[in-house]
């Protein structure tokens, strides 16, 4: 039985979306950010992009399915940002509505329309994982296979004479121990492996100072505080895979904050949301509400090169109490 407070969050991150949505959304992707469970009433809200055929969704999507099963709209607003379904019954404890769902991870399938680009899968995991059961006892073992037939003799080839025995031979006395060899000099350090060098803002470059804000809705350095950044040494092209954390607020009712990145030296490449962390709407309804995320680039470097983090609010002022960035370097 499911307790009156008792919800549950499905966090998914979408770790290279942009969160600016074009004035045309009906011509763009069909992406989702976000899944909340609100087990009380058995609904999950799903946030992302052109989630409907039209922006306003006055033309709901075609086809909403949770592991198959068809998941039908509330009667709450919906929009080409956010949908509210209800959990199909046959996903619930007894396939009885009222129940809670049956634990477990599922794969949620929104489809705008039939058109390429439209439909976006991801996975939801409803209710918690219960202990792994006992091993169960070992099956009888089956019946013995029949032997196979016999292969036929082979010629038996003629005996050899006997030769004598010779007498054993007197024990010889054992030879002195020889001297220990001079130890050979130590070989040359191996090259370093693919994806062995790793560095960190906090540990290796400057790290975010806790508590930075951001008041600029366009990406700068933070208005209060230091910006997180670390420098790289390459030779000759390289893959690198670029991870972004942060954990921010918002002072606005229901508004979110963002953060990225701008290199120079083996790549320049100016901050934006498609190399971005963060939510465009923190979790309402009371302002101050805390979005926590991590997402990994990869880029491709020439040379040197150095990460710095920018941020921005979507209004009023944001804060940053954790932002790093972290690099790891591949041949």
């Amino acid at each position: 039985m499911r307790t009156s407070l008792r919800t549950l969050f499905a966090a998914l991150v979408a770790s290279s979306a942009t969160l600016l949505m074009p004035a045309s959304a009906s011509a763009q992707a069909t992406v989702i950010y976000n899944v909340t469970a609100d087990y009380n009433t058995n609904r999950l809200q799903i946030v992302g992009a052109n989630l409907c055929t039209t922006s306003n969704c006055s033309t709901p999507p075609s086809t909403i399915t949770v592991s198959g099963y068809n998941a039908t709209l509330t009667a709450d607003p919906q929009t080409w940002t956010t949908l509210v379904v209800n959990i199909p019954t046959i996903l619930l404890v007894g396939n009885t509505p009222g129940n809670p769902p049956i634990p477990g991870s599922y794969v949620l399938r929104v489809s705008a329309s039939t058109a390429t680009g439209k439909t976006y899968y991801t996975d939801v995991t409803l209710g918690t994982a219960g202990p792994t059961g006992a091993t169960g006892p070992s099956g009888p073992s089956g019946p013995s296979g029949p032997s196979g037939a016999d292969g036929a003799a082979g010629a038996t080839g003629p005996s050899g004479p006997s030769g004598p025995e010779g007498p054993t031979g007197v024990t010889g006395s054992p030879g002195a121990a020889g001297a220990t060899g001079a130890t050979g000099p130590t070989g040359a350090t191996g090259a370093s492996g693919s994806g062995n060098t790793i560095k960190s803002s906090n540990l290796d470059g400057t790290a975010g100072s806790a508590g930075a804000t951001a008041t600029s809705t366009t990406y700068a350095a933070p208005a209060t505080g230091t910006a997180a950044s670390v420098s790289i040494t390459v030779t000759g092209t390289k893959r690198v895979l670029v991870t972004l954390t942060t954990t921010c607020s918002n002072s606005s009712n229901d508004s979110g904050c963002f953060m990225s990145f701008a290199a120079t030296g083996g790549l320049t490449q100016s901050a934006s949301d498609n190399f971005a962390v963060g939510n465009g709407r923190s979790p309402g309804p009371a302002p101050g509400r805390t979005i926590a995320q991590s997402s990994s680039f990869l880029v491709t470097v020439t040379g040197n090169t150095t990460f710095t983090a920018q941020y921005r609010t979507v209004a009023n002022t944001a804060q940053f109490a954790a932002h790093n960035i972290i690099v790891q370097v591949f041949d």
